[in-house]
């Protein structure tokens, strides 16, 4: 037997065991990715809750709170009439999404409170995992919103704003958060 056929033989040996044992671990090339929830935040309590982002976000918000959810959005209607809409309600205050165009995983704020943004400033010094996420924006009720490139309203500021569907040089750079009226 010449040397190059016992090569041979010892490179195919060993290509079948080094084959054997990876079988041994399977791997999955195709493994799902868990989808990104949306959620929203009580500003009352400090809660969050989150869900499936293919299912309605007002509609969540109603379930979790067991009220009607007043969602007018701002310049769409008056502040008062938003507020008559409903004796015990849940206002929404503003929605983030993390695509363009208002789709995607989303975050909404709520309150309880009727005065929603009369004479309030609903502050957020820390979007925590929502930071640099948002790339669309809208505020409801009366409510503007204002984002910031830092934690602590640092940086530099985006806003007033009630409605946008693409934040361009200012998407996904925002870490806080004020909404007020």
């Amino acid at each position: 037997m010449t040397a190059a056929v016992t090569i041979t033989r010892r490179i195919t040996a060993l290509t079948a065991i080094a084959v054997g044992a990876l079988s041994l671990f399977p791997i999955s090339t195709a493994q799902a990715a868990e989808p990104t929830p949306s959620c929203w935040y009580n500003v009352d309590n400090d809660t969050m809750g989150c869900f499936d982002a293919s299912l309605d976000p007002h509609e969540q918000i109603e379930r979790a709170t067991g009220t009607q959810l007043v969602a007018v959005p701002t310049g769409a209607q008056s502040r008062s009439a938003a507020t008559a809409a409903a004796s015990a309600a849940t206002y929404l205050l503003a929605t983030g999404w993390d695509a363009t165009g208002r789709t995607g995983a989303s975050v909404s704020y709520f309150t309880t409170n009727p005065a929603i943004c009369t004479g309030l400033i609903h502050s957020f010094p820390n979007l925590g995992t929502w930071s640099n996420r948002f790339e669309s924006f809208e505020a409801y009720n009366g409510c503007e919103g204002y984002l910031f490139d830092g934690v602590n309203y640092g940086g530099t500021e985006f806003g007033p704003l009630t409605v946008s569907n693409n934040l361009g040089t200012f998407s996904n750079r925002a870490e806080s958060m004020s909404i007020e009226g």
